[in-house]
Parts: structure tokens; sequence; C-alpha cells
């Protein structure tokens, strides 16, 4: 004797939505309550601008974020090689625009600014608004002019364990259109720095575009950068007073000496020009004695992998009812043994050509067996496509010692697809 359990979808009422593509987007943060001037509208990164100078410590205001971390700093952060002969340096008069930095290693001299760390953190803040924040330090102070720049490129060159996408010199990377030079200029000793923003041209192979992005006015940037007026989407600093050992953690374990700390916040605004998503991959950081812009680099810290991207990932779904069946072969006190075919028909009256889904399971102590349908395996699954579709299962045993073979019939067992939309 041959039975078959009801179907798992003997009468299914499959409710489908059609195939979506929607997109991921930042959750918002809590509302702006970072209380001082000197930070971003949306932002609560704490960029510190008074007559105390920059520190890494949030200690200025409530509900404010700063890099430190407990001892550690926000974001990633990168160490330059120690000074001396083995320091990373630029040589043979390489400028900004050198396509390809003539890179080696030596001294740098103090008053050439001999770097020491920098740091990159992004932040989604308010209304889901995001931010970027850089900071670098330097060994002492050193006389005179000094800027820092700073590089973001999309190809994530990271010696030595990452090499791919990496320029010529094999140390710093390849540029692309589009890439970006974030300059941190101090002139002529300037406790206020100016922070302007370039674009790279494959083209001309040059860096073009330059547009200063903080006012220097001594207010807070306004909401105006969301409108497009790039002078107000940032905001910096540079220390003028010691930064003690207990806010410098993390990269001043002595403290930090004035003029050798430096922060910036950056709204993604001036990154990605509205409408437009993109990323960066890596970052590094160089420096110059000089204002002219064409003037010879000096020491730099070689690139970190790091994740500035404003592309909301993509999610694609489909809702979709996978259909089972299960049977059961033999007498309670006699169960079957061996296999049923299970075969799942679109088609009327059952023909091979209407199959959309078989297996075979192996009968359990109890004469019972189920189907494992599984899509991902290339399985059958019900979607959208499947409107108003009536399937119908057969079952097929191959009999035993004590059964004969035997089947359903087409149309025993049945269910039907109704959309909902």
């Amino acid at each position: 004797m041959f039975k078959t359990r009801k179907a798992h979808f003997a009468l299914l009422l499959a409710v489908l939505t059609a195939t979506s593509s929607i997109y991921l987007t930042a959750p918002n943060a809590a509302a702006d309550v970072c209380e001082p001037l000197d930070h971003l509208v949306g932002s609560t990164f704490e960029i510190d601008r008074d007559s105390d100078g920059a520190d890494l410590e949030a200690d200025d205001a409530v509900n404010c974020i700063d890099w430190l971390v407990g001892s550690d700093v926000r974001g990633v952060k990168q160490e330059d090689a120690p000074s001396g002969g083995a320091d990373d340096s630029f040589g043979e008069g390489t400028s900004e625009d050198d396509p390809v930095p003539t890179a080696g290693s030596g001294s740098i001299p103090p008053n050439k600014s001999d770097l020491s760390w920098f740091g990159v953190n992004t932040e989604t803040g308010a209304g889901g608004q995001q931010f970027l924040q850089l900071f670098w330090s330097r060994v002492q102070n050193p006389k005179g002019t000094t800027n820092m720049d700073f590089e973001l490129n999309k190809n994530g060159c990271v010696p030595p364990g990452e090499t791919d996408g990496c320029s010529a010199n094999g140390l710093t990377p390849e540029r692309t259109d589009g890439d970006k030079l974030i300059t941190y200029e101090l002139s002529k000793g300037g406790t206020v720095p100016v922070i302007s923003i370039l674009d790279w041209d494959d083209t001309t192979k040059n860096w073009t575009d330059r547009t200063v992005l903080s006012d220097n006015d001594g207010q807070a940037p306004g909401p105006n950068c969301a409108d497009g007026v790039l002078t107000d989407c940032a905001v910096g600093s540079v220390n003028r007073t010691t930064i003690p050992a207990n806010k410098a953690n993390g990269i001043g374990p002595n403290g930090l000496d004035p003029f050798t700390f430096g922060e910036a916040s950056i709204s993604f605004a001036a990154l990605f020009p509205e409408g437009t998503c993109g990323g960066f991959g890596s970052a590094y950081l160089k420096s110059r004695s000089s204002d002219s812009f064409t003037a010879a680099l000096k020491d730099f810290i070689a690139p970190k992998q790091v994740n500035i991207n404003n592309c909301p990932a993509p999610i694609r779904t489909a809702q979709f009812v996978v259909p089972q069946d299960t049977a059961t072969v033999g007498e309670p006190d006699l169960p079957a043994t061996g296999q049923v075919t299970f075969s799942l028909y679109e088609d009327t009256d059952c023909l091979p050509g209407g199959r959309v889904y078989t297996e075979t399971v192996t009968l359990d102590a109890d004469g019972q067996a189920s189907t494992n349908n599984d899509p991902a395996q290339g399985g059958f699954a019900v979607t959208k496509d499947n409107d108003e579709i009536t399937y119908k299962w057969i079952v097929e045993y191959g009999g035993d010692g004590n059964y004969e073979k035997s089947s359903t019939a087409c149309g025993a067992e049945t269910f039907h697809v109704t959309i909902a939309e």
C-alpha cells in the first residue's frame, strides 16, 4: 500500500512582492548637540580652536567625540618610520604634481617638519550626514612655513603587504582621475590652518581646481556647505600649548609640544559632488616647507588602508516560497523500504517537459521520506513569475520485497500560486 501525506503546500497562497532593488543608507545619528562652536553642523566631532589649542580629548563640552577612545585613537592611524637614515622621505626635488614621486629614505632636518603620525576617521552625524576627520603630528615645531598635505587615493597601495595599485616607485599609489589632495597650510608659522582640496586630473597629470574649504573667520562653518558653498565645509586647528601625555595617548605617550599636532573635520560634500558616490582606499601624509605648491616635498608617512566611501550598499531582494513534499509508504506495522522519487510539474497532464523539480530520497525506518528542495543548490522556488499557476506533485515508489512499485496520480496533490501585489 502506498500513502502520501498532504504536501506542505497542498493549498498554497503565495503572497509575494516583485523583485526589488533598495539601497542601504546610514542610520540617523543623535541630534546635533555637541556644544563647541568649532565643529561642523551635523557633526559631533570636537575640533578645538580656542585659546588652549587642539588636543585629542573631548574635554570642552558634553555630547562630543574626539580622537581618544580610552588610550587609543579613533579610526585608523599610521606611524612614520623612525627618524634618521631609514625614515621615508622624498628626494630629487619631488613636488606635488609629480605623478610618480621620487621616494627614498633619509634624515629629515627638524626645520623641515619631520612627521610622526597621521590619522583618518569617518563619522556619520545627524541626519545621516557624513564627515571625514584627519590629524597629523610631527616630531617638533619647525621654524617658518610648514604645510601638511593628505593624499586620498582610490587605489589601495599599502606596502609591503599590498602592492596592487602602486605607482612605479612601489610605495605610493598610482593616481587616477578624482583622487583628492587636502592641504593643511600654516603659512609663516600661522596658528589657524587654511584647509583646501584639489582634484587629480589624469589627463594633464597635475592637481587642479583648488578650493578653500575653511572660512577662517573664527566662527563655526554653517549649514551652507549642504547647499554647495564649499568654503563652509571644513574646520581645523593646531595646538598652541603643550598637550599632556594623558590627552595624547596613542600618538604622544610623553605628550606633544606646541604646534606639533593639527586636526581637521571635512564634510563629505567637499569630497563627493552632489548626486555622486565614490570611495578612497588609501591615504598618506606628506610635508613641504614653503607656501609655493610647486616647492619640494620633504617627509612622508607611508599609505594606510582606509574606507572613505559615500556609496550606499545595494541590496537586491526576491521573496519566494520553496515547495516541499513528504510521503509515507507501506502499512504502519510494515513500513516499506527503498527509495521514492518526488517530481513537481506545472504541466496540466504532468508531462516530462513540464517537470520543474525532481528529487529521489531514501525511506527511513518508518517508511517516510521528505524532499530537501534547496534553490541555492539548483532547486526550485516559487516567485512572482509563477502567478496563477497550479503545480502538481507525483511520488513514485520503486518497490521492495513486500510491496510492488507504485505511483500517485497526476492532480492528486496540488497547490495553486496567487501573487498578492
